[in-house]
């Protein structure tokens, strides 16, 4: 039983790990191919706004709460795989042995 407890936490961090990579990935993917509009953005004679901002500033919770869910999500995701895995065996010896 512990041995599975450290094997679902370790799942657990690699599957938090490999979201985030990903994502740091489609972003870097998605920044490098942007190519801005700029004849279309100016063909208007409107005035621009004057600040920018990138994104959304979350809560110090809302990001330890994200964070959290991931890591519960992967230890369901290694938990449910390793019940399919167990049934899945047993039935291969069930009809195997027929």
């Amino acid at each position: 039983m512990k041995r599975s407890l450290i094997q679902a936490a370790m799942f657990s961090i690699l599957f938090t790990v490999a979201y985030y990579a990903v994502q740091i990935g489609l972003g870097m993917y998605h920044t490098i191919k942007y190519v801005p509009a700029i004849v279309e953005s100016y063909s208007s004679s409107t005035v621009l706004q004057s600040s920018v901002s990138f994104g959304a500033a979350p809560s110090s919770w809302s990001g330890s709460a994200e964070v959290g869910l991931l890591l519960v999500s992967g230890i369901v995701l290694f938990l449910l795989c390793k019940v399919i895995y167990k049934g899945l065996s047993q039935s291969m010896k069930k009809g195997g042995s027929s």
